[in-house]
């Protein structure tokens, strides 16, 4: 059932629980027992590193991109500002990135083709989550990461 994206210049694909595919894509997130989604790993990354992040989208550190990702070559930011309402041009504080990183790779996954066409209106992200979970519940911290 696992699918593994191939096509977004990471070193480690996303890869999606279950995954759709044909006209219409539909990838499926399952957070039964997680206790949210996951946000970007580069906050966390030790000051110094290459990789570092403050969680901010704004050139840090000396790099030439806004985004530490892609200057390391990951092409997100090349469809995100095609799928949501983010430009890829302007500073943001905190990055849109930064606390829903996950379900934005599962909307990639989904919309982006392999050819790098972009198809949002044939494609759909589907969140599976046990409503007992805390963090899916009213003012959870998962369902407010989930707001996109």
């Amino acid at each position: 059932m696992e699918k593994k994206i191939t096509y977004l210049g990471e070193p480690r694909s996303t890869r999606l629980d279950a995954f759709l595919s044909g006209e219409h894509q539909v990838a499926i997130e399952c957070k039964f027992t997680e206790f949210d989604v996951g946000p970007c790993s580069h906050p966390r990354q030790k000051k110094g590193s290459s990789e570092f992040c403050d969680g901010s989208f704004m050139r840090q550190a000396g790099r030439n991109e806004r985004c530490s990702l892609t200057e390391t070559g990951i092409l997100y930011w090349k469809y995100v500002s095609l799928l949501f309402r983010w430009e890829n041009t302007v500073d943001m504080n905190p990055c849109p990135l930064y606390r829903n990183y996950q379900l934005v790779r599962n909307v990639l996954a989904a919309c982006v083709r392999p050819d790098g066409n972009v198809s949002p209106a044939n494609s759909r992200v589907v969140l599976l989550y046990d409503d007992r979970n805390p963090a899916f519940q009213e003012d959870g911290e998962g369902l407010a990461r989930v707001c996109l």
